[in-house]
């Protein structure tokens, strides 16, 4: 993992441009904004300490940001490149793998569902609940992948 610093204001990530790597917060506060015009974004989410940002890019294989995040204070993060997740991941036992792998379609699936809600509820509406299912479901899916090792054992 390598730290970076941001000052309040700083984009870290901005929305449409190829990225590979996931932000972990460990101090300062995140906006994640999705733009919605010349020089205009809409907020999604506000994120804080123990907080990450990023992570759809360690999911799919394209690579593009979905949207922005801007250091709203002064922002340390860690940051986590997609190879080396996968190398932490071929290290985990195959049932970790399998759960993840799981996760990964359902949350794709979920996804696509929204999709089609997304074109039936307001634009901003939409876009807000995306993000906060997104959230929940990419926390149970990194809580399983360092509970797993420890709850494995258990099952034998």
């Amino acid at each position: 993992m390598t730290s970076r610093n941001y000052q309040a204001g700083e984009k870290i990530i901005a929305e449409g441009t190829y990225g590979t790597e996931t932000y972990f917060i460990e101090s300062g506060m995140v906006a994640i904004r999705k733009e919605t015009g010349e020089q205009a974004s809409k907020p999604l989410a506000e994120l804080g300490v123990g907080d990450m940002f990023g992570e759809m890019v360690l999911l799919d294989d394209v690579g593009f940001r979905s949207a922005s995040a801007v250091a709203m204070t002064d922002v340390t993060v860690h940051v986590v490149g997609k190879q080396q997740l996968e190398q932490d991941l071929q290290a985990t036992p195959s049932r970790v793998r399998y759960l993840l792998d799981t996760l990964k379609k359902r949350l794709q699936a979920t996804t696509d569902k929204l999709s089609v809600v997304q074109n039936k509820l307001a634009k901003q509406a939409a876009q807000l609940t995306l993000w906060k299912i997104y959230g929940v479901i990419l926390s149970v899916v990194v809580v399983a992948q360092w509970l797993m090792p420890l709850v494995l054992p258990l099952l034998k």
